[in-house]
């Protein structure tokens, strides 16, 4: 059909009228012409009317593009696909297969080129680069695409590559062909010359664009835009705002996704705004809050659209906040923006507005909206859409989206009175007192939240209980609970059982039990549903069902508010006896007892002698299987550590620790020898054979380890910023899920509010290392070459768990000893300079020595910690020791006090005083700790280490010259939380009661410090030790650093940034 034929989807949309100072001509959308054919309509009526704007790299003054510039690319775009693919264009009424995209490339010729490939008669396949191989083949196949348009950039490469391998060479078209996906000095060619496109009669339902969904609970679903539904879009904008003249901040929305197609396509096309980008001279733009800020300051946007994410890392830069300030508004949308960050900008004068919709059904809310200040989260639907609300509970309604004529649907799943329409899953909450405006409230999609913020999909588990022939239906319970359970209606009861609840409890969960053993072997271990955690429902008390024939979930449940809390009670009682104990203590009971622990926990084990950490049994099974256990053993268990799991890893080990408990004979694991040769052994076994080899002298290099944890990160960004550092080779291991280093990298450093530039600087060389082997897994040619180059080895990576015994961390201790033959090894004339991180920490050993640490290497391994950890760190200084005194390589032993939270706050959830604090809010109390804290922010940490890198002393400690009380740091910490304190004995003898009452595995994510029971009863004594601050001799690094001279103390605005920062990642 020529579009001009068409009638239905004529739109009724008036002109708007002429606004002061803009000479944009307002496009017709009277369904005459496509979104396509309205771009060559601007290169007549508003060829010299500015479309895009950017900063070039190179240049200060801002570039636009004008429509007399963007439409000849969109035809060049559409000529250049075609000719690389052979695709013929003679047919005006050719139907052709669709074209794929998968690219980073920048946002201006992103949009040309779609614009151009639909011009042209080519429908466009936008599949996002963070998509999986198997979720991209299925996209390809599912939409038939023949040729994929790949930038550059070695992500989209390698997706592109992956998913085309998965697909058939015998499927219905055969493997797509992998195109090179145009850059901006392809389509923008000198002169300006229109290379005219022939032209094309367009079907206005035919397809356009193939967008996808997000795939979030299946592989992501190809949704159909027509160019019907373009237009369509295009005229929601007419609702809102003016927007004509302004400049609009794109920089940050991505070309594979709805809202950055609209901005560049419909939206622009009609708006008559002026798009703010990146520059295209970068072919594929690294989008960060970063980067884009930056670009916001560069190009001065009157409004921005952005995602949330963006949104919470500006609100924590002063200088991101100002700017933001002077914007008429910033439109938001694609998740939810916290409550507490959207109070605190809107307070602070930023003016947020919400934008909603949704790729199945178009935009929801008006476009753009009046700015409604501290209603920030509300908005009103737009006119152009036709929305309903089904009701659900109280002021919640499920939003509902009908098809008309002037509205078409890309997806369509329900029927609302009789017409087609699509069922949102979106719950809107009424305004209290403003008629026609909604918030979201949340997702109608069955999802449950246990207690530890885990989530669990129930509907796929309750149809599949419901098709059980005795059911007729069930709901599933245990929001804001530690584990799941289930309501189940039977379809028939007996009448001489409906007296008696027990006698239904117990026959029918017999019944149907195989069925939720199959459940519970196939799905996750968080989603099990234990047999007394069945709650079968009362004759007297059936199912409300809605219109649609389903369970109304809220009011069926609040109808069993009390059986369920009931069950719960029950449930906890009698959890203790899940693996009963066995009858008598010996071997083979003891065996029986411990195999049948470990196979509820982890499902199942191949042998007695497997260890369990082999097969998946992380610190959550572990601390479940050791309680457990404990529990079962009872009064003998006092003698028992809570982590002796990790020292005895396998169903046999665990029974001849246990059998020694019970009988009285406390063997921890450790050899019966003195302490102090136990670990001197180690030192001796890894210092054997040291020797040097001379060579050439070349420059200033750094290689840096552990460069993606807190410290590392903030090493790489000050290394990267140095002028007396050329080069800087960062060493870290690789990962176990296969993400690229330099992804990491970047995250690691956006976590941490640093640049993510960093990670692509040109002194940066980011390698995958293995530190337990001698050539530290790096190719001879990369090991020469950093050999002749390296000035400084700082080695910063190190694991940190203080659970696990000292076999565990043999590797790492590997890897010092790697590191000093790689230093000895150099072909410089003068040695590079190794600088160990280690800790002092590790020295909290008060049994034989009240000593104060020396600024020294320290020979006695009893004073040590005993922990892996701490042993670990130890046997690594004094190969650094042995090292020194039988070679000519000079380390420096840096001992980290502890290191707090960055310049956002961002403190390592896994560390002990954040996992102190969350098992704190747990329990609601806090222990006030005293004594002097000497703990140091991580830039200055970093910059300590650089400054202290070139320092003739064999040990420095990095501590605080400024200490403050720890009763301050609590202090603060209960005002800002309201929370109760308590002593440090008292919190301890709660945590212990607390543990006795628990059994479940998923507990211990919202009580950490069970994990480390012993690890913080170690700690009683020097957090409380009003004299802990004479506990260490420190001096010598203030000399050498000037950060730590110069350090401020900690404040209450330190401390609320820390907490900040827990709430915004859901620790708090």
């Amino acid at each position: 059909m020529n579009c001009a034929e068409s009638s239905s989807c004529i739109l009724p949309i008036q002109q708007r009228a002429p606004k002061e100072g803009s000479k944009f001509k307002f496009p017709p959308l009277d369904g005459s012409k496509t979104i396509l054919q309205l771009f060559d309509w601007h290169f007549v009526e508003n060829a010299d009317y500015p479309v895009f704007v950017f900063k070039p790299t190179t240049e200060n003054e801002l570039k636009y593009l004008y429509y007399r510039d963007i439409v000849p690319a969109i035809h060049e775009a559409g000529w250049f696909v075609a000719n690389a693919a052979r695709i013929c264009l003679d047919d005006p009424s050719r139907s052709l297969d669709p074209v794929a995209i998968i690219a980073t490339t920048d946002t201006i010729t992103f949009c040309c080129t779609i614009v151009g490939l639909l011009r042209a008669g080519i429908p466009v396949v936008p599949i996002a680069p963070v998509n999986t191989a198997e979720a991209a083949a299925h996209l390809l196949t599912g939409t038939r695409s023949r040729y994929i348009l790949v930038s550059q950039d070695p992500s989209s490469q390698k997706l592109a590559k992956s998913a085309v391998e998965l697909i058939s060479e015998e499927a219905e078209r055969g493997r797509p062909q992998i195109l090179d996906m145009p850059v901006y000095s392809d389509i923008f060619l000198k002169g300006g010359q229109i290379r005219r496109l022939p032209e094309m009669n367009f079907d206005l339902y035919g397809p356009a664009i193939y967008v996808h969904s997000s795939g979030s609970t299946s592989l992501p679903k190809p949704i159909i835009w027509t160019h019907a539904e373009l237009l369509q879009t295009a005229a929601t904008q007419c609702f809102g705002v003016d927007l004509r003249g302004e400049i609009l901040g794109v920089q940050g929305l991505s070309m594979s996704h709805a809202s950055g197609l609209n901005h560049t396509i419909p939206f622009l096309c009609v708006g008559g705004y002026i798009a703010a980008t990146l520059s295209p001279e970068e072919a594929c733009p690294v989008r960060t809050p970063d980067a884009v800020m930056q670009s916001f300051l560069d190009c001065r946007p009157t409004i921005v659209i952005c995602v949330p994410s963006y949104l919470q890392a500006w609100s924590e830069a002063p200088k991101a906040v100002e700017f933001l300030k002077t914007l008429k508004a910033i439109g938001f949308g694609g998740g939810p923006l916290s409550k507490e960050t959207g109070d605190w900008l809107v307070k602070e004068g930023v003016r947020l507005t919400l934008v909603f919709g949704s790729t199945e059904a178009g935009i929801v809310a008006r476009y753009f909206p009046e700015v409604h200040h501290n209603d920030w989260e509300y908005f009103e639907i737009n006119p152009h859409c036709a929305a309903e609300f089904a009701h659900v509970e109280g002021d919640l309604y499920e939003l509902i989206i009908i098809k008309k004529p002037t509205q078409e649907l890309p997806v369509i799943n329900s029927t609302y009175n009789g017409v087609d329409a699509y069922c949102t899953s979106d719950l809107l909450q009424k305004h209290p007192t403003k008629p026609g405006f909604w918030r979201i409230y949340g997702r109608a999609d069955d999802q449950i939240t246990l207690v530890n913020g885990l989530k669990i999909n129930a509907g796929p588990i309750e149809s599949i209980v419901s098709r059980h022939p005795a059911v007729r239906a069930s709901v599933m319970f245990g929001r804001a609970q530690r584990n799941m359970g289930i309501l189940v209606f039977p379809k028939r009861i007996d009448a001489d059982e409906a007296s008696s609840d027990e006698g239904i409890h117990s026959k029918f969960r017999d019944l149907i039990w195989p069925t939720i053993q199959k459940l519970n072997e196939s799905g996750p271990r968080h989603a099990h549903i234990f047999k007394e955690m069945i709650l079968v429902a009362s004759p007297s008390k059936p199912e409300l069902m809605t219109e649609k024939g389903t369970v109304r979930r809220g009011a069926t449940l609040s109808q069993y508010a009390e059986e369920i809390k009931k069950i719960y009670l029950d449930f906890e009682t009698s959890s203790h006896a899940i693996v009963p104990a066995p009858p008598s203590w010996d071997f083979e009971g003891a065996t029986e007892f411990v195999r049948s622990v470990v196979k509820h926990a982890l499902g199942s084990l191949q042998s007695d002698d497997e260890d369990i950490f082999d097969v998946g049994c992380a610190s959550l099974q572990a601390f479940w299987i050791s309680n457990s256990i404990l529990h079962a053993i009872g009064g003998s268990a006092s003698t028992a550590p809570r982590n002796f799991i990790y020292q005895h890893r396998s169903v046999n080990q665990i029974t001849r620790y246990v059998l020694d408990v019970v009988q009285g004979v406390r063997n921890s694991g450790l050899i019966s020898i003195d302490r102090h040769k136990y670990l001197a052994n180690y030192v001796e076994r890894f210092s054997s054979g040291l020797r040097q080899t001379n060579g050439l002298k070349h420059g200033d290099v750094v290689i840096v380890t552990g460069t993606t944890g807190a410290l590392g990160s903030y090493l790489l960004d000050l290394l990267v910023r140095s002028d007396e550092v050329e080069r800087i080779y960062a060493l870290n291991r690789a990962s176990s899920g296969g993400v690229s280093l330099v992804k990491r990298q970047m995250a690691a450093l956006e976590t941490r509010g640093l640049d993510v530039q960093a990670a692509t600087s040109r002194k940066v060389f980011l390698i995958e290392a293995d530190f337990s082997k001698s050539t530290l897994g790096l190719s001879e040619e990369i090991l020469q070459t950093v050999k002749s180059d390296v000035t400084h080895i700082i080695h910063n990576a190190w694991p940190v768990n203080f659970n696990l015994p000292l076999d565990s961390f043999l590797g790492p201790i590997a890897g010092v000893r790697a590191l000093v033959d790689f230093a000895l090894s150099s072909s410089r004339s003068k040695l590079p300079r190794l600088i160990f991180i280690s800790s002092l920490g590790i020295f909290r050993n008060n049994t034989f020595s009240r000593e104060r640490v020396p600024e020294d290497f320290i020979d006695d391994g009893r004073l040590v910690s005993e922990q892996g950890y701490s042993e670990s760190k130890w046997i690594s200084e004094q190969l650094l020791a042995t090292s020194a005194r039988h070679t000519a390589l000079r380390p420096t032993i840096l001992r980290m006090d502890q290191i707090t939270g960055g310049i956002n706050g961002a403190w390592n959830a896994n560390e002990w005083f954040p996992a102190l604090l969350r098992t704190s809010v747990t329990l609601g109390l806090l222990p006030i700790l005293h004594g002097a804290a000497h703990w140091i922010s991580l830039e200055t940490a970093a910059a300590a280490v650089l400054q202290c890198r070139n320092s003739s002393a064999d040990v420095l400690h990095i501590t605080h010259p400024h200490p403050v009380d720890l009763s301050f740091i609590m202090n603060t910490i209960a005002r800002e939380l309201d929370i109760s304190t308590c002593t440090y004995e008292e919190w301890i003898t709660k945590l212990e009661a607390r543990a006795d009452d628990m059994m479940e595995m998923e507990d211990a994510q919202f009580l950490p410090a069970l994990k480390a029971m012993d690890f913080f009863r170690s700690l009683k004594v020097s957090l409380n030790d009003e004299e802990s601050d004479s506990n260490y001799v420190s001096g010598k690094a203030i000399l050498e650093s000037v950060a730590l001279r110069e350090m401020p103390g900690i404040t209450e605005h330190d401390i609320c940034k820390w907490i900040r920062y827990w709430k915004n990642t859901g620790l708090i």
